[in-house]
Protein backbone atom coordinates (compact mmCIF):
# COMPACT_ATOMS: atom_id res chain seq x y z
CA UNK A 1 0.00 0.00 0.00
CA UNK A 2 1.31 3.47 -0.88
CA UNK A 3 2.29 5.74 1.99
CA UNK A 4 0.70 9.16 2.41
CA UNK A 5 2.57 12.13 0.98
CA UNK A 6 2.38 15.84 1.71
CA UNK A 7 2.63 18.60 -0.87
CA UNK A 8 4.86 21.61 -0.27
CA UNK A 9 6.00 24.67 -2.17
CA UNK A 10 9.15 26.76 -1.88
CA UNK A 11 9.71 30.22 -3.33
CA UNK A 12 13.17 30.46 -4.92
CA UNK A 13 12.65 34.01 -6.11
CA UNK A 14 12.51 33.56 -9.87
CA UNK A 15 10.57 30.29 -9.51
CA UNK A 16 8.14 28.71 -7.07
CA UNK A 17 8.58 24.94 -6.91
CA UNK A 18 5.94 22.49 -5.76
CA UNK A 19 6.75 18.93 -4.74
CA UNK A 20 5.29 15.89 -3.04
CA UNK A 21 7.33 14.24 -0.30
CA UNK A 22 6.84 10.99 1.53
CA UNK A 23 8.01 10.06 5.05
CA UNK A 24 11.50 8.70 5.52
CA UNK A 25 13.38 10.85 8.02
CA UNK A 26 17.08 10.12 7.82
CA UNK A 27 16.76 7.92 4.72
CA UNK A 28 18.44 8.64 1.40
CA UNK A 29 16.43 11.14 -0.70
CA UNK A 30 15.29 9.85 -4.09
CA UNK A 31 14.13 12.65 -6.38
CA UNK A 32 11.69 11.88 -9.20
CA UNK A 33 11.66 14.23 -12.21
CA UNK A 34 8.96 14.00 -14.89
CA UNK A 35 9.02 14.33 -18.69
CA UNK A 36 8.06 17.40 -20.73
CA UNK A 37 4.42 18.33 -20.29
CA UNK A 38 3.84 16.00 -17.35
CA UNK A 39 3.79 16.51 -13.58
CA UNK A 40 4.87 15.12 -10.25
CA UNK A 41 1.66 13.12 -9.86
CA UNK A 42 2.74 10.47 -12.38
CA UNK A 43 5.36 9.25 -9.89
CA UNK A 44 3.01 8.72 -6.95
CA UNK A 45 2.41 4.97 -7.47
CA UNK A 46 6.17 4.36 -7.64
CA UNK A 47 7.27 6.72 -4.88
CA UNK A 48 4.57 5.65 -2.46
CA UNK A 49 5.78 2.05 -2.23
CA UNK A 50 9.44 2.93 -1.70
CA UNK A 51 9.24 4.54 1.75
CA UNK A 52 10.66 1.40 3.35
CA UNK A 53 13.90 1.97 1.43
CA UNK A 54 14.30 5.73 0.92
CA UNK A 55 12.73 9.18 1.22
CA UNK A 56 10.89 9.79 -2.07
CA UNK A 57 10.32 13.29 -3.44
CA UNK A 58 8.45 14.10 -6.69
CA UNK A 59 8.95 17.59 -8.12
CA UNK A 60 7.06 19.72 -10.62
CA UNK A 61 9.78 21.28 -12.77
CA UNK A 62 9.39 25.01 -13.47
CA UNK A 63 6.50 25.74 -15.79
CA UNK A 64 4.91 22.36 -15.13
CA UNK A 65 2.08 21.40 -12.80
CA UNK A 66 1.81 23.75 -9.85
CA UNK A 67 5.37 25.10 -10.14
CA UNK A 68 5.68 28.49 -11.78
CA UNK A 69 8.22 31.11 -12.79
CA UNK A 70 8.42 34.57 -14.30
CA UNK A 71 11.04 33.79 -16.95
CA UNK A 72 10.54 31.81 -20.18
CA UNK A 73 10.60 28.07 -19.56
CA UNK A 74 12.98 26.46 -22.02
CA UNK A 75 16.45 26.19 -20.50
CA UNK A 76 17.16 22.74 -19.05
CA UNK A 77 20.12 24.22 -17.18
CA UNK A 78 17.80 26.62 -15.33
CA UNK A 79 15.72 23.64 -14.23
CA UNK A 80 18.87 21.91 -12.97
CA UNK A 81 19.77 25.07 -11.07
CA UNK A 82 16.31 25.03 -9.48
CA UNK A 83 16.93 21.50 -8.20
CA UNK A 84 20.35 22.52 -6.89
CA UNK A 85 18.88 25.43 -4.93
CA UNK A 86 16.02 23.29 -3.65
CA UNK A 87 18.50 20.66 -2.43
CA UNK A 88 20.48 23.33 -0.58
CA UNK A 89 17.37 24.72 1.11
CA UNK A 90 16.14 21.26 2.09
CA UNK A 91 19.55 19.93 3.12
CA UNK A 92 19.46 17.01 0.67
CA UNK A 93 22.65 15.06 0.02
CA UNK A 94 23.51 11.72 -1.54
CA UNK A 95 20.68 12.16 -4.02
CA UNK A 96 19.42 9.43 -6.29
CA UNK A 97 17.74 11.16 -9.23
CA UNK A 98 15.13 9.29 -11.23
CA UNK A 99 14.41 11.18 -14.44
CA UNK A 100 12.07 10.40 -17.31
CA UNK A 101 12.93 12.07 -20.62
CA UNK A 102 13.36 15.79 -19.79
CA UNK A 103 13.76 14.80 -16.13
CA UNK A 104 16.72 12.63 -17.06
CA UNK A 105 18.30 15.53 -18.91
CA UNK A 106 17.85 17.84 -15.94
CA UNK A 107 19.30 15.21 -13.61
CA UNK A 108 22.29 14.73 -15.91
CA UNK A 109 23.08 18.44 -15.99
CA UNK A 110 22.90 18.60 -12.20
CA UNK A 111 25.14 15.54 -11.80
CA UNK A 112 27.74 17.13 -14.08
CA UNK A 113 27.63 20.42 -12.22
CA UNK A 114 27.41 19.00 -8.72
CA UNK A 115 28.86 15.46 -8.60
CA UNK A 116 29.13 15.86 -4.84
CA UNK A 117 25.35 16.11 -4.60
CA UNK A 118 24.27 13.19 -6.83
CA UNK A 119 25.21 9.62 -5.84
CA UNK A 120 23.30 7.84 -8.59
CA UNK A 121 21.43 8.75 -11.73
CA UNK A 122 18.55 6.86 -13.31
CA UNK A 123 17.95 7.95 -16.90
CA UNK A 124 14.67 6.46 -18.07
CA UNK A 125 13.87 7.05 -21.72
CA UNK A 126 16.08 10.12 -21.71
CA UNK A 127 17.02 11.66 -25.11
CA UNK A 128 20.19 9.61 -25.46
CA UNK A 129 21.16 9.04 -29.07
CA UNK A 130 24.46 9.66 -30.87
CA UNK A 131 24.54 12.79 -33.04
CA UNK A 132 23.80 10.82 -36.19
CA UNK A 133 20.76 9.27 -34.51
CA UNK A 134 18.98 12.52 -33.70
CA UNK A 135 17.16 13.05 -30.42
CA UNK A 136 14.35 10.56 -30.79
CA UNK A 137 12.12 12.85 -32.80
CA UNK A 138 12.13 15.87 -35.06
CA UNK A 139 12.03 18.93 -32.80
CA UNK A 140 9.91 20.98 -35.19
CA UNK A 141 7.36 18.16 -35.43
CA UNK A 142 7.26 17.86 -31.64
CA UNK A 143 6.68 21.61 -31.35
CA UNK A 144 3.83 21.43 -33.85
CA UNK A 145 2.20 18.56 -31.97
CA UNK A 146 2.52 20.45 -28.67
CA UNK A 147 0.95 23.61 -30.08
CA UNK A 148 -1.96 21.67 -31.60
CA UNK A 149 -2.68 19.76 -28.39
CA UNK A 150 -6.13 20.20 -26.90
CA UNK A 151 -5.72 22.38 -23.84
CA UNK A 152 -9.11 22.93 -22.18
CA UNK A 153 -12.18 20.93 -21.13
CA UNK A 154 -15.47 21.80 -19.40
CA UNK A 155 -14.65 19.56 -16.42
CA UNK A 156 -11.94 17.35 -14.94
CA UNK A 157 -14.08 14.31 -15.75
CA UNK A 158 -14.39 15.35 -19.39
CA UNK A 159 -10.63 15.85 -19.60
CA UNK A 160 -9.95 12.43 -18.07
CA UNK A 161 -12.37 10.74 -20.48
CA UNK A 162 -10.86 12.51 -23.49
CA UNK A 163 -7.26 11.75 -22.57
CA UNK A 164 -7.75 8.17 -21.43
CA UNK A 165 -9.16 7.20 -24.81
CA UNK A 166 -6.05 8.41 -26.62
CA UNK A 167 -2.42 7.43 -26.99
CA UNK A 168 -0.24 7.45 -24.97
CA UNK A 169 -2.58 7.75 -21.99
CA UNK A 170 -4.58 4.67 -22.94
CA UNK A 171 -1.62 2.42 -22.05
CA UNK A 172 -0.66 4.11 -18.77
CA UNK A 173 -1.03 2.32 -15.45
CA UNK A 174 -4.38 3.41 -13.89
CA UNK A 175 -2.76 4.94 -10.79
CA UNK A 176 -0.24 6.82 -12.90
CA UNK A 177 -3.05 8.24 -15.03
CA UNK A 178 -5.00 9.21 -11.90
CA UNK A 179 -1.93 11.03 -10.57
CA UNK A 180 -1.64 12.98 -13.80
CA UNK A 181 -5.33 13.93 -13.83
CA UNK A 182 -4.96 15.18 -10.25
CA UNK A 183 -1.76 17.21 -10.73
CA UNK A 184 -1.69 17.84 -14.49
CA UNK A 185 -4.95 19.81 -14.80
CA UNK A 186 -5.73 23.17 -13.23
CA UNK A 187 -9.11 24.76 -12.61
CA UNK A 188 -9.81 28.06 -14.38
CA UNK A 189 -12.74 30.26 -13.50
CA UNK A 190 -15.53 29.03 -11.28
CA UNK A 191 -17.51 26.86 -13.67
CA UNK A 192 -15.41 23.68 -13.43
CA UNK A 193 -13.37 24.34 -16.57
CA UNK A 194 -9.87 22.85 -16.48
CA UNK A 195 -6.73 23.35 -18.55
CA UNK A 196 -3.50 21.43 -18.85
CA UNK A 197 -1.19 22.61 -16.07
CA UNK A 198 1.70 22.80 -18.53
CA UNK A 199 0.91 25.36 -21.20
CA UNK A 200 1.30 24.28 -24.82
CA UNK A 201 3.79 27.11 -25.36
CA UNK A 202 5.88 25.88 -22.45
CA UNK A 203 5.96 22.33 -23.79
CA UNK A 204 6.97 23.60 -27.22
CA UNK A 205 9.70 25.81 -25.76
CA UNK A 206 11.25 22.92 -23.85
CA UNK A 207 11.66 20.97 -27.08
CA UNK A 208 13.64 23.81 -28.65
CA UNK A 209 15.32 25.35 -25.63
CA UNK A 210 18.48 23.30 -25.56
CA UNK A 211 19.49 20.20 -23.70
CA UNK A 212 18.77 17.28 -26.00
CA UNK A 213 21.95 17.65 -28.03
CA UNK A 214 24.14 17.75 -24.94
CA UNK A 215 23.04 14.49 -23.38
CA UNK A 216 25.05 12.00 -25.43
CA UNK A 217 28.37 13.78 -24.95
CA UNK A 218 27.62 14.12 -21.23
CA UNK A 219 27.36 10.39 -20.55
CA UNK A 220 31.13 9.58 -20.40
CA UNK A 221 31.68 12.54 -18.07
CA UNK A 222 29.38 11.30 -15.31
CA UNK A 223 31.18 10.25 -12.12
CA UNK A 224 28.26 8.48 -10.47
CA UNK A 225 26.82 5.10 -11.43
CA UNK A 226 24.08 5.39 -14.04
CA UNK A 227 21.03 3.23 -14.58
CA UNK A 228 19.82 3.39 -18.20
CA UNK A 229 16.15 2.44 -18.55
CA UNK A 230 14.69 2.16 -22.04
CA UNK A 231 11.77 0.63 -23.88
CA UNK A 232 12.53 -1.90 -26.58
CA UNK A 233 9.80 -0.78 -28.95
CA UNK A 234 7.59 2.06 -30.06
CA UNK A 235 4.30 1.91 -28.15
CA UNK A 236 2.99 5.44 -27.72
CA UNK A 237 6.24 6.84 -29.09
CA UNK A 238 9.51 5.31 -30.24
CA UNK A 239 12.18 4.88 -27.60
CA UNK A 240 14.40 7.95 -27.35
CA UNK A 241 17.31 6.00 -25.84
CA UNK A 242 19.72 4.20 -28.14
CA UNK A 243 20.70 0.64 -27.14
CA UNK A 244 24.36 1.68 -27.13
CA UNK A 245 23.72 4.42 -24.54
CA UNK A 246 24.49 2.04 -21.67
CA UNK A 247 28.04 1.60 -23.00
CA UNK A 248 28.83 5.31 -22.64
CA UNK A 249 29.02 6.04 -18.88
CA UNK A 250 31.97 4.77 -16.84
CA UNK A 251 29.67 2.59 -14.78
CA UNK A 252 26.22 1.77 -16.09
CA UNK A 253 23.42 -0.74 -15.63
CA UNK A 254 20.91 -1.32 -18.41
CA UNK A 255 17.24 -2.09 -17.77
CA UNK A 256 14.97 -2.80 -20.72
CA UNK A 257 11.16 -2.75 -20.74
CA UNK A 258 10.22 -5.19 -23.47
CA UNK A 259 7.41 -4.30 -25.87
CA UNK A 260 7.19 -0.75 -24.59
CA UNK A 261 8.43 2.61 -25.82
CA UNK A 262 9.10 6.11 -24.56
CA UNK A 263 6.34 5.97 -21.96
CA UNK A 264 7.54 2.74 -20.32
CA UNK A 265 7.84 4.24 -16.79
CA UNK A 266 4.24 5.45 -16.95
CA UNK A 267 3.00 2.06 -18.07
CA UNK A 268 5.09 0.01 -15.64
CA UNK A 269 5.68 1.71 -12.28
CA UNK A 270 6.76 -1.64 -10.82
CA UNK A 271 9.65 -1.70 -13.33
CA UNK A 272 10.85 1.68 -12.07
CA UNK A 273 10.42 0.57 -8.46
CA UNK A 274 12.66 -2.45 -9.10
CA UNK A 275 15.27 -0.21 -10.74
CA UNK A 276 15.29 2.19 -7.78
CA UNK A 277 15.64 -0.67 -5.32
CA UNK A 278 18.53 -2.02 -7.38
CA UNK A 279 20.30 1.35 -7.28
CA UNK A 280 19.83 1.65 -3.53
CA UNK A 281 21.18 -1.87 -3.05
CA UNK A 282 24.27 -1.14 -5.17
CA UNK A 283 24.95 2.09 -3.25
CA UNK A 284 24.75 0.03 -0.05
CA UNK A 285 27.38 -2.39 -1.37
CA UNK A 286 25.23 -5.20 -2.76
CA UNK A 287 25.49 -6.53 -6.32
CA UNK A 288 23.12 -5.30 -9.00
CA UNK A 289 20.32 -7.44 -10.36
CA UNK A 290 21.83 -6.90 -13.83
CA UNK A 291 25.39 -7.03 -15.06
CA UNK A 292 27.10 -3.64 -15.38
CA UNK A 293 27.85 -2.50 -18.92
Amino acid sequence: MSATYRTRELDLGEAVLVFDEWPGEGARPVLFLHATGFTRGVWRPTAGVLTDACRPIALDLRGHGASRCDLPVKDWGAMANDVERLAALEGWSGLVIVGHSLGGGVGTLLALKRPDLVDALMLIEAPLKPPSGGSGGNASEMVEVALRRRYEWPSREAAAEHLRARSPYDAWHPEVFAGFVDSGLRAVGGDGTVQLACARETEAAVFTGGGMGEMWSALPKLDCPVWIGRGSGSRGLHSTTAPEAAAQPRRAYEWVAEDSGHFAPLERPEWVEAMVRDALAVLAGAPSAVRPR
